[in-house]
């Protein structure tokens, strides 16, 4: 527990929710959670009224009291909730144990002063007042940030005036659709391209949320006919939820008109259920399934901790981007044995070389020496041509394979190397990985998820990332998919794995094939069989 958390404890009183009496101010389970991985730049996915504001509006009054020099800030997205806010400060001060009192001096609207710690709290509206350089916040705490106006320009002043490396950051909010500022900020954080920590809050974790003493019958009714279009069976097979807790959801979605959507966003059980797309995704029915085994290994790295398998297969597809800080360069990793996803990376700051030269044959390598497709639009012409001094050019995917045998000039090898999408071929592309991941295969990443849910078909025909977000790790996952067949006709079966890497990588070179005759000359004949391999 923070040393926060230990004072508003044993200092602050508040409404118990249901008798109204006064009650000590005892952390709730969301508001545990947040204290327990507190770090000092959050930001806070939530379910609705989980108590996430009211600790921080607690924690930014207690440093005030107790600090010298706070200059604590609290913004909300209406005017409503901002004197709602100040309500709650207003609250803390006057319900203390055992009769203490806060010394006050300016005490209106919108700001309190504390004379005896020479500290300020702030409460005001986005938009009301602009914050910027010339200011210094040592302590900010902005809520419900998905609803604010202008967010991007709003946080750019409010983040400036916070110095770097000493003051709180805290950002919390419900979800309002995909594209805006709240939803790219959490998404770069799970990525680990923002500097926030991410503490997502789902509905089924507060203990609030549920309905008590169900009867046995219908909760036996309820268990034998889950309702599918809701989710439910997932809900049970990933969470174990039981009839208390199902039941409650399903009154919260008789309350919002049946409009699921809505529900999920507002109550979400996964972090992707926080952001719905504002049109249509060709990605509406996905194969998701959120793992525990799913781990961070190093910044941009995630992948599934029992992985790589002895003996299993993999394929992986790569979008390239410039490394100048806006797309990133991508690479998705599928077991073809399993059918699933078992790793990403992805970097908007690897350059298009060092991505072909060190980052792809590094991850391929790891992963049972994995086949890999490579788009090569634009920069991925310059990481291919790397990748292949790097890593052995059977296992990269070729369109043209006879482009190294008919061709002498390197750049004229090349372009049979890799993948082009265009118009033409793009829709096929992408559809072949809508099919696979609705009908067999596993995704775990929710990133990946958060842009398939926003990839669609635009006005003029196009396909791509909707307006604001981005879909370079679809582009890697749709590689991948597109050269799985050929994957598998390239890359051994377990069966055929006792063999030495040297000969399973090289039994079709000139070299090697010289050595076989050798063998015969010495009475070593016959030469060994080659069935079931093949010259891709």
């Amino acid at each position: 527990m923070t040393p926060e958390a230990r004072v508003i404890e044993s200092l602050l009183f508040v409404p118990d929710k249901y008798s109204r009496d006064d009650v000590p101010f005892k952390l709730n389970s969301a508001q545990r959670r947040i204290d327990e991985g507190f770090s000092n730049r959050l930001i806070v996915p939530k379910a609705r009224q989980e108590g996430v504001s009211f600790y921080f509006v607690a924690r930014k009054l207690v440093r005030c009291l107790y600090r010298k020099n706070t200059r604590a800030v609290i913004i909300s997205h209406d005017a409503d909730a901002t004197q709602k806010h100040l309500a709650r400060v207003d609250y803390l001060l006057s319900h203390m144990r055992e009769g203490l009192k806060a010394q006050t001096d300016t005490h209106n609207k919108n700001e309190i002063t504390f004379p005896k710690t020479d500290s300020t709290i702030y409460i005001g509206t986005a938009g009301s007042r602009k914050f910027g350089r010339g200011d210094t916040i040592t302590d900010l705490f902005c809520t419900e940030v998905a609803f604010w106006p202008d967010a991007g320009e709003l946080m750019s002043g409010l983040l400036n005036a916070v110095p770097k490396g000493t003051g709180e950051i805290a950002i919390e909010s419900t979800g309002n659709g995909m594209g805006d500022w709240f939803h790219k900020r959490c998404m770069n954080a799970v990525a680990g391209r923002a500097p926030e920590k991410l503490i997502f809050l789902p509905w089924w974790d507060f203990p609030e949320y549920t309905l008590s003493n169900v009867p046995d019958d219908i909760a036996d009714a309820l268990m034998g006919n889950l309702n599918e279009s809701w989710g439910e069976p997932e809900l049970v097979k990933q969470l174990k939820l039981g009839a208390d807790r199902l039941m409650w959801r399903r009154s919260v979605i008789e309350d919002h008109d049946f409009d699921i959507a809505t529900v999920n966003q507002e109550y979400p059980s996964f972090l992707h259920d926080c952001f719905k797309a504002s049109g249509f995704s060709l990605f509406h029915n996905v194969n998701f399934v959120s793992s525990p085994k799913w781990e961070k290994r190093a910044p941009g790295y995630w992948a599934l901790n029992d992985h790589p398998k002895v003996g299993h297969r993999y394929v992986a597809g790569c979008d390239v981007a410039a490394g100048v800080g806006n797309d990133s360069s991508t690479i998705q990793i599928f077991d073809l044995d399993d059918d699933e996803q078992v790793a990403e990376f992805g970097s908007d700051r690897i350059e298009p070389d060092v991505f072909g030269r060190s980052k792809i044959p590094e991850i391929c390598d790891f992963y049972n020496k994995a086949f890999v497709g490579v788009e090569v639009n634009n920069h991925g012409i310059l990481t291919i041509a790397e990748l292949r001094k790097a890593y052995p050019t059977y296992l990269i995917y070729n369109a043209d394979p006879t482009a190294n045998l008919t061709k002498t000039d390197e750049i004229a090898k090349l372009s049979g190397a890799g993948i082009r999408t265009s118009s033409r071929t793009k829709p096929f592309i992408i559809g072949a990985l809508r099919k696979a991941i609705s009908n067999r295969t596993t995704i775990h990443s929710p990133i990946l998820l958060d842009q398939l849910q926003s990839f669609v078909e635009h006005e003029d025909g196009k396909l791509g990332a909707q307006s604001g977000a981005h879909d370079d790790y679809v582009i890697g996952a749709a590689m991948a998919k597109y050269v799985e067949t050929r994957a598998i006709l390239v890359l051994p079966k377990e069966t055929d794995r006792s063999l030495p890497a040297a000969v399973k990588e090289s039994q079709f070179l000139f070299d090697n094939i010289l050595k076989e005759f050798e063998r015969k000359r010495s009475g070593q004949f016959p030469i060994r069989s080659q069935e079931g391999y093949n010259a891709y």
